[in-house]
């Protein structure tokens, strides 16, 4: 892991997610719909 991320202070799933490249969790998204309904908390939030 090239990247120097801050971890500390963040919920554990988004240091997870930190480490998920963003085209992945894009592309799960629009196959589950899971940001369907939610304004203000997506799924990457």
């Amino acid at each position: 892991m090239g990247k120097n991320i801050k971890l500390s202070g963040q919920p554990i799933v988004s240091q997870l997610f930190s480490f998920i490249p963003d085209h992945l969790i894009q592309q799960a998204v629009a196959v589950y719909k899971s940001d369907h309904y939610y304004k203000t908390m997506t799924t990457r939030k």
